[in-house]
């Protein structure tokens, strides 16, 4: 008798192709949460909301939006991403965008970073640079906790392009 883990047969796929797995993984688990952000023009921020789509919260996922996190509904592995899209009509002045997603666990009462993303722009300022748009997506599977609450953060919310919404999103995929 062979005590060897099973592995889903989409596994591999997740190291060919990331972008079309998503698209597949989010048909076969409804188990995945999925949100959008939405910011306010006064003062702009990753803010999470789950009001464009209320039923990818499903099995327990939930997103507390006063912590603006998602929380892990029981332990286990869980494939997180998340993308963020960046915008600005012009390059003034060099700048690099970072997006990180962490995790704070009540098991350790500390947020530990997770995933860290960094892109850099507009590094040869130039009258002939005018527009830039940038993204940045990330992805990974871990072990996590039940309680578990998973954040998104930029350093430069005020680039974020809320205009193609679709092109920014935070999720979690129960494994």
């Amino acid at each position: 008798m062979s005590f060897a883990p099973i592995l889903p047969p989409f596994l591999p796929e997740l190291f060919i192709n990331l972008a079309s797995l998503l698209i597949l993984l989010v048909r076969r688990f409804p188990g995945d949460a999925a949100v959008v952000v939405t910011s306010s023009r006064h003062s702009p921020q990753l803010k999470w909301t789950a009001d464009v789509f209320p039923s990818i919260l499903e099995n327990g996922m939930r997103l507390d939006e006063n912590e603006n996190s998602l929380v892990v509904p029981s332990t286990g592995l869980y494939f997180v991403y998340s993308q963020l899209l960046f915008h600005k009509d012009n390059c003034k002045k060099p700048l690099l965008l970072t997006h990180n997603i962490t995790c704070w666990s009540s098991d350790f009462s500390l947020e530990v970073e997770l995933l860290k993303s960094i892109k850099s722009v507009c590094e040869e300022v130039s009258s002939n640079k005018k527009l830039w748009f940038e993204s940045i997506y990330q992805g990974a599977v871990f072990q996590l906790n039940k309680g578990d609450r998973l954040l998104s953060k930029t350093n430069f919310p005020e680039y974020l392009d809320f205009t193609h919404s679709t092109q920014i999103y935070f999720g979690v995929i129960a494994m």
